[in-house]
């Protein structure tokens, strides 16, 4: 999101969250769109809740315990989550 303020110091928030949600696939979208983000870090916390989410059910392990190994992996995964955002906000900024 600096990348957005350094092109565009006036862009309104829900501009920049119509970008984040342009590249998202249309189920995602759909489903950050009806939390009601009022702000880009809502948009990232619920896809970040959202992918830790999947990654537990798709591993099945039990909610209440998540191991050392299973941390670095949904670290990871924020990881890519944040780089694929920080890849919109430098689109947005090429035009």
């Amino acid at each position: 999101m600096k990348l957005c303020d350094r092109a565009d110091n006036d862009i309104k928030v829900d501009r920049k969250i119509k970008y984040l949600l342009k590249d998202l696939s249309p189920e995602i979208a759909l489903e950050v769109y009806n939390i009601r983000p009022k702000t880009t870090q809502d948009v990232l916390e619920y896809l970040e809740r959202r992918d830790k989410f999947a990654y537990l059910m798709g591993k099945k392990a039990d909610l209440n315990t998540v191991h050392s190994d299973d941390l670095a992996d949904i670290t990871h995964s924020l990881a890519g989550i944040n780089n694929k955002l920080n890849r919109i906000v430098e689109n947005f900024a090429k035009g």
